[in-house]
């Protein structure tokens, strides 16, 4: 997990795996976004795998991720254009 802070309460981070959903939690973070469909890469782990070892609630801090971070940092920039 490559975890890049993009604002005091959001963060990106390449995949994640089940596994990765602990660590980010002992971390702090308290949510986490799924920007990556399944099936865009063979390799990686299916949303529903890691979805099941998440929370449900959407409480900050939050770390979104997707296949580099580079699509989670852009939408957070596309919703904030200010920043925050």
């Amino acid at each position: 997990m490559d975890i890049r802070r993009i604002a005091a309460d959001f963060a990106v981070s390449d995949q994640l795996t089940a596994n990765d959903v602990a660590q980010a939690h002992s971390l702090g973070f308290q949510s986490i976004i799924c920007n990556r469909p399944d099936g865009e890469d063979v390799a990686q782990p299916l949303f529903e795998s890691i979805a099941a070892a998440a929370y449900n609630a959407l409480p900050k801090p939050v770390l979104a991720y997707c296949k580099t971070g580079t699509r989670s940092a852009t939408t957070f920039g596309l919703a904030f254009p200010n920043g925050r």
